[in-house]
C-alpha cells in the first residue's frame, strides 16, 4: 500500500495459474514375476503414450498418493516400480507437466 497524489493505493496480488496441458494417453499396467535363483520380484510396470499437448516437459508419477518418480517427456514413456506385495492393490496416478508448471487431469490404473 502507498500514497500516490494523496490517494491510497493498494496494489492486489493476483497469482497466474498456469493453463493445464491434456493429460497421457492410454495409460496402462501389468504385473510381472522376475524370478532369480530362490527370490521372486513381483514388479509393476507402466505404460503411457505422449500427452497430444506439445508444451508438456515431464510426467509425474505416484503411488497411493505418494510421488515416486518424475519422468521427461523425452525419455522413455513406461515406469518399472519394483518389489510389490501381492496382498496390497496399489492406485497409480499420472499427470502431465507443461513448462509453465501446470499440470493435466490425473490418469489412473490400479494393479495388485
Amino acid at each position: 500500500m502507498w500514497v500516490e497524489d494523496g490517494v491510497t493505493v493498494q496494489a492486489v496480488y493476483m497469482p497466474v495459474t498456469a493453463p493445464a496441458p491434456s493429460s497421457a494417453l492410454n495409460f496402462a499396467g501389468k504385473q510381472i514375476k522376475i524370478r532369480f535363483l530362490t527370490q521372486t520380484d513381483l514388479t509393476n510396470v507402466l505404460t503411457w503414450q505422449a500427452s497430444a499437448d506439445p508444451t508438456v516437459v515431464s510426467y509425474n508419477l505416484t503411488r497411493n498418493g505418494v510421488s515416486i518418480a518424475t519422468i521427461a517427456a523425452t525419455a522413455p514413456l513406461t515406469y518399472e516400480d519394483h518389489n510389490r506385495s501381492p496382498k496390497q492393490n496399489n492406485t497409480y496416478a499420472l499427470t502431465a507437466v507443461n513448462a509453465s508448471g501446470g499440470q493435466s487431469t490425473p490418469v489412473f490404473v490400479t494393479l495388485p
